[in-house]
């Protein structure tokens, strides 16, 4: 059997349609640079509009780099304080907590909007409380083994690619 390369791959298989309105990411305190740079690759697989990393800390911007890969100088993002995330969110645009919250939808059965800034929080701690209420709504993502916990840029992966099927289908 003949292999071939992930680029010719994903040439053969990814949509050659972009979506009307581009998602925004926002990740919320977020510890390890590597989950920073995953954010952004995911944001340059989707075709978002920004990624924006709200932390009062610097990462290494070598480890990000590394992770983020060739989004790292394609994909517009910047870090913001917790006081600024939500001016920099266009008025139109709902934001959605990836999270276990009370009153979080389950993914798969809820609508999401067109226009969407989707938004994960620390490893260790989610998002707090008082940042889920400035969203305007949350979804989670139910899990069906005994282990009931995502890393941070794997939920987001689900969530933006499930964003992707109801905005193309």
């Amino acid at each position: 059997m003949k292999t071939i390369g992930s680029d010719i791959f994903f040439r053969d298989f990814i949509p050659k349609t972009e979506f009307q309105h581009k998602p925004l990411i926002i990740g919320w305190d977020l510890h390890t640079p590597e989950n920073v740079g995953s954010l952004i690759r995911l944001g340059g697989n989707i075709g978002c509009e920004k990624v924006i990393i709200v932390s009062e800390m610097s990462h290494r911007k070598t480890s990000i780099r590394y992770t983020a890969s060739t989004a790292f100088d394609k994909v517009n993002w910047e870090y913001c304080t917790k006081d600024q995330w939500r001016s920099l969110i266009p008025h139109d645009y709902k934001v959605i907590a990836i999270e276990t919250a009370e009153g979080a939808r389950d993914l798969f059965t809820a609508e999401l909007p067109v226009k969407a800034a989707f938004m994960v929080g620390s490893e260790r701690f989610g998002l707090p409380a008082d940042v889920i209420e400035k969203c305007d709504m949350a979804v989670y993502i139910p899990v069906f083994g005994n282990v009931n916990s995502l890393n941070v840029s794997n939920s987001l992966a689900v969530v933006l690619f499930e964003w992707a099927r109801q905005m193309k289908y």
